[in-house]
């Protein structure tokens, strides 16, 4: 009766093991444990559904391909595994089309000196990977064989690369990839490995949450794209949730000193688009780019989330875009999906030795653009550049086109503190290069600082404000010996748009506490709704500067303003102003020109009022 009990048994067991689709080689948490490499690569390559344990410390020493079809669960020990590749291409998962890899638990890839001879897990068009694991890679990835020259990607691999689709979930977490002298950026697409590679037509990378952390190169002697993220040639990038934290950090140069080589610190996107709706991309590194690089043809769409505390590193050179650089041909549309946690880039700053080197070259604190930023209800914030050679933008470097509509520009600055002002300090929200155009509606343009430009400052540029508010920016000395334009300052040619516009409670430590306009390529019209109140200058012109320009004021307010010449305005050195409409009143200076003052200019009063203005010594309304 026993053995009749246990050969019913038997047949049972077998019927389950052996009989029922995808219960073969174990079920849904149920894994089979694997004992070596062999055995795993015998498993997944039969096919079907299927879950494995690995164990402890697995020595890999081969490919192992997961074929169509195939749904392969893999989940490390409970105390972690960890798989030590005997050569340095074995060790290497190919999803193929229509498979399926999940890896769960906590995983390291090791070897003694290269883990970029193969990917961890290449995942062709049409497969599929959901990362659920903790991934760790362990290898210095030393420079080795031609891997400087080969331009055929030969050695040059990542740890995951994916043509077909990547899912990453919360409580997964790729680390600890190391570029190592690789590579130039003219040779992107081939050259250089990253812990992340997407790429091609219909590849795709979904990140729902997880952590993408401590991915670094070192010894970088080219720029070029960056170890953490790479989204290339027409694939797409979703970021619903996690953060993309702490990477590209650690570069040196050739003597040693702290300097990155990256383009983008978190994320490198070429020719493919990139569609931010939550997360974080922070505390990264880059010489462009810090959270994210957009080069080619490329898109980034952000409706949430927060760029947030990269830096920018390099020495002798250029350094742009702290949060996010915009290329020629690249766009990037910021546009606030939840008004109540609004988009935001902030906070995003620059390496600095002051006790090694001085001259800094950095713009664009929060974003770099040489192509098209469109903005809706976002906040830029807290952000800084510093540059010597007459550039910078603390908030917005604008060099193409930027349009926004709403959302707010504050606290950024061009420099990096006010003991170190740089030569050259411009454009602590905004700045615009020349022939650039920029347009805002409705915004909050506040407390921003630079030396000159607090607000915005722009040469030959075309700017456009609407129902917009600029409050509270600042021109200021800092170490140098001049400063303008605490609200905005345009020269150069440049034109003024300006509506239903209050520029207010900005201050210089000179010239021009609400307006400096000099060399205007056309006049400038100040008209109804256009308000200049209780801007302050410390010596010139509190409200507005004029030089050799033509400005109109037929229906603006120009009131509260304080200086210590010209507190309503200064018309200097060959400027023409024209009050035609609207009022100066109630402005104070402390010496001259309490309305106006109009030094070798030219000043016709053909309509509106000037009176209750106050001088301490003359000219209470105008001094010539």
């Amino acid at each position: 009766m026993r053995k009749r009990a246990a050969i019913i048994f038997f047949c049972m067991a077998l019927f389950l093991t052996m009989g029922v689709p995808g219960l073969a080689h174990g079920a849904e948490g149920d894994p089979v444990p694997v004992a070596d490499w062999p055995a795993l690569k015998a498993a997944v390559e039969a096919g079907g559904a299927i879950v494995l344990e690995l164990p402890p410390t697995i020595e890999a020493d081969s490919t192992i391909t997961v074929p169509a079809s195939a749904e392969v669960v893999l989940v490390a020990h409970a105390s972690g595994s960890r798989i030590i590749r005997q050569s340095l291409k074995t060790g290497e998962f190919i999803v193929s089309a229509g498979a399926k890899l999940t890896l769960r638990g906590s995983m390291t890839i090791a070897h003694d000196t290269n883990l970029n001879g193969a990917s961890f897990v290449q995942v062709q068009s049409g497969g599929e990977l959901l990362l659920e694991a903790q991934l760790t890679a362990d290898a210095d990835n030393v420079e080795y064989g031609n891997q400087n020259t080969d331009r055929k990607g030969e050695f040059i691999k990542s740890l995951i690369d994916c043509s077909g689709t990547l899912t990453m979930v919360e409580g997964s977490q790729v680390s600890g990839w190391t570029q190592n002298k690789q590579a130039d950026r003219h040779n992107v697409r081939y050259d250089p490995g990253a812990a992340i590679r997407i790429s091609g037509q219909g590849a795709r990378f979904i990140m729902d949450g997880g952590t993408i952390t401590g991915n670094t190169n070192t010894k970088v002697v080219n720029t070029m794209a960056s170890s953490c993220v790479q989204i290339l040639d027409g694939a797409i990038f979703q970021m619903d949730g996690g953060s993309i934290s702490g990477n590209s950090k650690g570069g040196q140069n050739s003597s040693g000193q702290r300097e990155s080589s990256t383009l983008g610190g978190g994320v490198y996107v070429e020719g493919s688009t990139f569609y931010m709706n939550g997360g974080t991309i922070s505390d990264n590194e880059a010489r462009d780019g810090g959270g994210v690089y957009l080069a080619g043809a490329s898109n980034l769409y952000m409706t949430g989330g927060n760029i947030s505390g990269n830096t920018l590193c390099v020495r002798n050179s250029a350094g742009h875009g702290g949060g996010v650089y915009v290329s020629s041909k690249s766009a990037f549309r910021m546009e606030s999906a939840n008004t109540e946690t609004p988009a935001r880039i902030s906070d995003n700053t620059l390496y600095t030795d002051f006790g090694l080197y001085r001259y800094y070259q950095y713009s664009g604190g929060g974003v770099y653009v040489a192509g098209t930023f469109t903005m809706k209800d976002g906040i830029i914030s807290g952000n800084k550049a510093m540059t010597g050679s007459g550039n910078g933008g603390g908030g917005i470097f604008n060099g193409g086109n930027v349009t926004l509509q709403g959302g707010e520009v504050s606290g950024n600055s061009a420099f990096y503190d006010e003991t170190h002002t740089a030569y050259l300090s411009y454009g602590g929200g905004i700045f615009n290069k020349t022939e650039s155009v920029f347009s805002a509606t409705g915004t909050k343009i506040s407390g921003n600082t630079a030396v000159y430009g607090g607000g915005i400052y722009g040469t030959n540029a075309d700017i456009t404000l609407t129902d917009c508010l600029l409050e509270g920016n600042a021109a200021i000395y800092g170490d140098m010996m001049d400063c303008g334009g605490g609200g905005l300052l345009l020269t150069r040619q440049s034109t003024l748009t300006i509506s239903n516009t209050v520029i207010r409670n900005n201050t210089s430590e000179k010239y021009g506490g609400g307006l400096y306009l000099e060399e205007m390529g056309a006049t400038t019209v100040l008209g109804a709704g256009v308000s200049l109140l209780d801007n302050s200058a410390a010596s010139i012109g509190g409200g507005l500067v004029n030089v050799a320009s033509p400005t109109e004021i037929s229906g603006a307010t120009v009131s509260g303003n304080q200086a210590a010449d010209g507190a309503g305005a200064a018309n200097m050195s060959g400027g023409t102003l024209t009050l035609s409409g609207g009022m100066v009143t109630g402005n104070t200076a402390a010496s001259t020109g309490g309305g106006i003052v109009n030094s070798e200019a030219t000043f016709r009063m053909i309509g509106g009022m000037m009176f209750n203005n106050l001088a301490g010594d003359a000219g209470a309304d105008v001094a010539n």
